[in-house]
């Protein structure tokens, strides 16, 4: 396993979410609605149960190479979903594929962007 195979997996099998999410809020404080936007960003790769040890390869070496705890889940759908969540991860992960990356190498630009200058998303 090594960093070129996660972004080919990544370029075939996964999507690289880069949101910013706008609500509005109530405060009881002062009777006034307010909007807050938040930035979401996540590496979410998608597995048949059938093929599912690619995944668990994967969060191994990510476990491993990024000391982190990444998650897989079960989903209802018969697939399993490898999700990357933890902002320090997903710069991280983003930072060591996008070298290696074709499909999805502008959405990775992006991200990283974002990290290195938040003033862009205002």
């Amino acid at each position: 396993m090594n960093w070129s195979y996660i972004a080919g997996f990544t370029d075939g099998e996964g999507y690289i979410l880069h949101k910013v999410y706008t609500t509005r809020e109530y405060s009881k404080n002062n009777g006034k609605y307010y909007t807050t936007s938040r930035l979401r960003r996540r590496i979410v790769l998608t597995q048949s149960k059938k093929q599912n040890k690619v995944l668990y390869k994967i969060k191994e070496f990510l476990d491993e190479n990024l000391k982190t705890n990444v998650r897989i889940y079960d989903r209802k759908d018969g697939n399993f979903q490898l999700m990357i969540i933890r902002d320090a991860d997903v710069y991280e992960t983003c930072k060591r594929i996008v070298g290696h990356s074709i499909v999805k190498k502008e959405k990775i630009v992006g991200v990283l962007r974002s990290y290195e200058n938040p003033e862009l998303l205002k």
